[in-house]
């Protein structure tokens, strides 16, 4: 399965159901794995995120999100819904 957007193609490796794994809505990585990644990346989407995404931008301390300090890259994908209205 191949996600393409017009900026960015996505390959998805690996087909849950193929490996017979339950799909899950979210999962849970801890700082030590995500902070000694060569390349990190979060995805936001949708409206409801506005908000959280504008705290972000301000380094709000009190989200997890800003304490992320990897050895490698942090991107961002952000999708129109989340941008819109954000300081």
């Amino acid at each position: 399965m191949t996600l393409v957007s017009t900026e960015l193609k996505i390959e998805v490796l690996a087909d849950p159901d193929a490996l017979g794994a339950k799909a899950e809505p979210r999962i849970t990585l801890t700082y030590p794995v995500l902070e000694s990644r060569r390349h990190t990346a979060f995805l936001v989407a949708g409206e409801e995120k506005r908000v959280i995404l504008s705290r972000i931008r301000q380094r709000d301390d009190s989200l997890p999100a800003t304490h992320l300090r990897p050895v490698g890259s942090l991107c961002a994908f952000v999708d129109a819904a989340a941008t819109q209205d954000v300081a």
